[in-house]
């Protein structure tokens, strides 16, 4: 078959996001060779320069995707949201256009999209957090919850294959939109390649300016959900027990909260001990995880989160909350907490710093987690999905 891969213009500011669809689309250029279908790669103009001298797979073409227009979008919206719209409007966007004219089969999405299309597709599912916790004003305010709840209903139901990172995210792909379950593949997240290759270096990255010797790391972006005060609020009983304990280093973009973040942080009276980074390079990122005390990541939402894997794989012990699917994620490689209780992550946390043998387990146990799932497994994942639907999509010119 002839496949088309189309990668979302998504900058390193993502976080998450950027580190996934770039993993997933180095596996795909190192084994397409492996695999019998043609694959076209549409891709931003900035991303499809930066691989254009790279030496690719016969079976491997890169190509500069067709951007959306208002009116691609605005049509787009209107399918969703009044479906009869396009029994009445039957104009493809300009990157379905481009599919047709280059004779794809199937699309595969490896970030997820914002169209949904006539051609058969692959997409992808991180999270339905509009539904497991609709209060949140990220998924609540500005129409944002309606938005989701109909493109979603409407994109999952017509996909040929939907990837999730768990079972957990399965059942509620399947509970919640009423999709077969057999549409749904199970691949978990690969583990960073960046942290994976700087696990097996002995090249020491530079911390950022101002980071003490001891301290705890939280990296995400500066929403409500990662839950930042409730980790504010641990960090306060456990400076109550020992005014010496580790300060705690955030790192992560400002997504309309770090205000309130640190308005809380001086009311608890402990601004001190609290340093804000914002966004910070990969090296950077390394060294962070590479010298932490451990990894706190009390974030409400799953079911799959990047920043444990990354610490697992850099050596750096996790206290991670018990979100629906993080036992499944993570194993036995990671403290689970209470992510609304603070006296649990304080307690976490306490037994973190003191047992030197927990340590030693969670960082072990840690780094087989981390080998187990990387972005050839979960390449090869979707190679199998495309193996399958083939005798389907023959059916048809």
């Amino acid at each position: 078959m002839h496949v088309a891969v189309v990668l979302r213009d998504i900058e390193p500011q993502a976080g998450g996001g950027f580190t996934f669809i770039h993993d997933v689309a180095d596996a795909l250029f190192g084994l397409a060779a492996e695999s019998p279908h043609r694959f076209t790669v549409l891709a931003p103009d900035a991303y499809a320069d930066s691989i254009r001298g790279r030496k690719l797979a016969k079976n491997v073409t890169i190509v500069a995707s067709s951007a959306s227009s208002l009116l691609d979008r605005a049509t787009s919206l209107l399918r969703h949201y009044l479906p009869i719209f396009g029994y009445f409007w039957h104009r493809a966007s300009r990157l379905e256009r481009q599919v047709t004219s280059l004779g794809i089969d199937i699309v595969w999405l490896p970030g997820g999209t914002y169209e949904t299309y006539d051609t058969p597709y692959i997409t992808t599912v991180w999270d339905v957090q509009h539904i497991t916790h609709p209060w949140f004003p990220e998924v609540s305010a500005n129409w944002t919850w309606d938005h989701r709840e109909l493109f979603l209903t409407r994109h999952l139901r017509r996909a040929t294959s939907i990837i999730v990172g768990t079972r957990v995210g399965k059942d509620e792909i399947v509970g919640y939109f009423g999709v077969p379950e057999e549409h749904i593949a199970i691949l978990p997240h690969p583990t960073p390649s960046f942290a994976l290759r700087a696990s097996m270096t002995a090249v020491p990255q530079v911390l950022p300016p101002d980071v003490p010797k001891n301290y705890l790391f939280y990296p995400a972006q500066f929403w409500p959900h990662k839950n930042h005060i409730n980790l504010l609020k641990a960090l306060r009983l456990v400076l109550n027990e020992d005014p010496t304990a580790p300060a705690l280093v955030l790192a992560g973009s400002d997504k309309g909260n770090r205000a309130f973040v640190e308005r809380c942080a001086a009311e608890l009276g402990i601004l001190h001990k609290v340093i804000f980074l914002g966004f910070v390079p990969t090296g950077n990122l390394i060294a962070l995880y590479q010298n932490a005390r451990a990894l706190v990541y009390p974030s409400f939402s799953g079911p799959e989160n990047l920043p444990p894997l990354e610490a697992f794989a850099l050596g750096c012990p996790a206290i991670v909350s018990n979100y629906r699917g993080a036992e499944e994620q993570l194993g036995d490689a990671a403290i689970l907490v209470d992510p609304a209780s603070p006296a649990a992550i304080a307690e976490a946390i306490t037994r973190v710093l003191t047992d030197a043998s927990l340590r030693v387990q969670l960082i072990e146990r840690g780094k087989i987690r981390a080998a187990k799932w990387t972005g050839r497994e979960f390449v090869s994942g979707v190679f199998n999905i495309l193996d399958a639907f083939e005798a389907q999509r023959s059916c048809w010119k």
